[in-house]
């Protein structure tokens, strides 16, 4: 009888040796896949989350964060990828941008050197205008620069909209008249305020100015209105063989750039406008085109 269970006590024993060890086998396969599916992702070989056949818990765990590591690290590889794309575009852009005023710059300086008085004045003035869109170019980029990399810090005060309308204005009247415009203007005679970045408020409405004025083929109307709670600017122009596919478009950032740049300007103030107002929480702007007349709309909320 003893001998009987003795062997049944070493049967179990071994019994439970095998089991032990065939479960630190697959323990150790498992590990071993997890190994190489976890090299094959950072070697960008697959997207493939790891997985286990092993119902234990503890390695069950430890495989769902192994998991969320893997995710946030193919997140971040997707953003980086996608940052290193935006900063080869924008350098690509830039490059092309300021490439083409500083080539117009140069060669009217060369005709400068060699011209008449009354050729020379022609050709200041001409360089003037390359110089001012050359600023644009510029500031464009840099304000762009600042809003994608969340730098750009928004101060908000209490603003008379009225007033700083009516200040932009008269500080760009020398742009009106070398187009030979004479703008229509209704403002209204009385303080209206909004809680707003000044700053953020100039480059709203110089932008829109700026964008009148390269696209307009005839004057402009610029209407300041109240609405509800909410002040709304609106500037319009007319405009020739407008496509109304454009309009979903047109705060795209890039979008119509090559026409954008044979006018001399970077084609991105009204993507700046559009991220400026969505960072202020404002509504986006109200773009629409009737009887060929092309209309842009912003709002703020007054106070």
């Amino acid at each position: 009888m003893e001998q009987a269970v003795i062997i049944i006590m070493l049967t179990a024993l071994v019994i439970g040796v095998l089991i032990l060890s065939v479960s630190l086998i697959n323990l150790k396969l498992q590990i071993n896949r997890v190994t190489g599916r976890l090299k094959a992702i950072l070697k960008g070989e697959t997207k493939e989350l790891v997985t286990i056949s092993l119902g234990d818990k503890n390695l069950e765990c430890l495989t769902e964060a192994i998991n969320d590591i893997v995710i946030k690290y193919s997140d971040n590889m997707i953003d980086i990828k996608r940052q290193e794309e935006r900063l080869k575009e924008n350098i690509s852009c830039l490059s092309h941008d300021l490439r083409t005023p500083l080539t117009s710059i140069r060669g009217y300086l060369q005709l400068l050197e060699s011209s008449s008085e009354e050729k020379s004045a022609e050709y200041i003035k001409v360089l003037h205008k390359k110089a001012v869109r050359l600023g644009r170019l510029i500031e464009d980029y840099y304000q762009i620069s600042l809003l994608d990399n969340q730098n750009f810090f928004f101060e908000y005060e209490v603003i008379n909209i009225s007033d700083l309308l009516t200040e932009i204005l008269l500080e760009n009247y020398s742009l009106f008249a070398e187009k030979e415009l004479v703008p229509e203007i209704d403002i209204p005679q009385k303080m209206i305020c909004i809680y707003a970045d000044r700053t953020a408020c100039v480059r709203i409405i110089q932008n829109l100015i700026f964008n009148t004025l390269d696209e307009t083929s005839g004057d402009m109307h610029i209407q300041l209105a109240e609405a509800d709670d909410k002040v709304c600017l609106t500037v319009k122009n007319p405009v020739n063989n407008f496509a109304l596919s454009e309009l979903d478009r047109i705060f795209e950032r890039f979008y119509m750039k090559d026409k954008a740049r044979r006018n001399g300007h970077s084609g991105q103030g009204l993507y700046v406008v559009k991220k400026l107002l969505t960072e202020m929480k404002c509504d986006e702007p109200q773009v629409s085109v009737r009887d060929n007349c092309f209309s842009i709309s912003v709002k703020w909320k007054m106070v």
